[in-house]
């Protein structure tokens, strides 16, 4: 008995061969490295869109808190392609799985920050404390996720092979680039938009 399927090839060559197990001959079909590459592309696009999502959704969340987080976002996405560029890392589907999940993270971590703002807002601090009481409470919960998938990141990195450890190199960028980005900078930015006392008699235009 034939029972065929798909898998990508390495080196991209098209090629077939066949594998007994448990009496059945499996024929395995190898992609051709056009069609990786089209995937590549397609997952490429998908985490570009997903980032363009969070951002909209981040500007219409948080109104101006969030379109701070969004230019960080848009940081925290060139950084990453600088660094692992520099590293010599090569865009794979197991690195641009890390990608999006980098993005989850990123988003997530401006979230966390923006609630904890609005926490201290609803005790009736002011604006500027409420920045700073919220992103200091908000900072215990964002680097404790993080360095767990440091340490997930860095096991994989050390046990895994060939594409699993594309995987966790993504995976490892991301994660200090989210701390750079998403909380620092982050941080920094929304500081320096509180200080201007712009938004001292609108909070709501702020942060909703």
């Amino acid at each position: 008995m034939k029972v065929g399927f798909i898998g990508l090839g390495i080196m991209g060559k098209p090629m077939s061969k066949n594998i007994l197990k448990n009496g059945h001959e499996l024929v395995v079909y190898n992609r051709s490295r056009a069609s990786v590459d089209e995937l590549v592309a397609c997952g490429a696009e998908a985490a570009s869109s997903s980032k363009e999502v969070a951002s909209l959704i981040l500007v219409f969340k948080y109104r101006i808190s969030g379109l701070i987080g969004s230019v960080c976002l848009f940081v925290y996405a060139l950084l990453v392609f600088i660094i692992y560029n520099a590293v010599g890392g090569v865009l794979t589907l197991t690195g641009i799985a890390a990608l999006v999940l980098g993005i989850g993270m990123a988003v997530d971590s401006i979230i966390i920050s923006n609630d904890r703002i609005k926490d201290e807002l609803r005790k009736g601090k002011k604006l500027i404390p409420a920045v700073n009481e919220g992103s200091k409470s908000s900072l215990k919960a964002i680097i404790d996720a993080n360095v767990t998938t440091l340490l997930v990141g860095v096991i994989l990195y050390i046990f895994g092979e060939s594409s699993v450890k594309g995987f966790a190199t993504m995976l490892i960028i991301t994660i200090f680039v989210t701390i750079f980005a998403c909380v620092i900078l982050y941080r920094v930015l929304q500081i320096m938009t509180v200080k201007t006392k712009v938004f001292n008699d609108n909070e709501k235009l702020f942060i909703l």
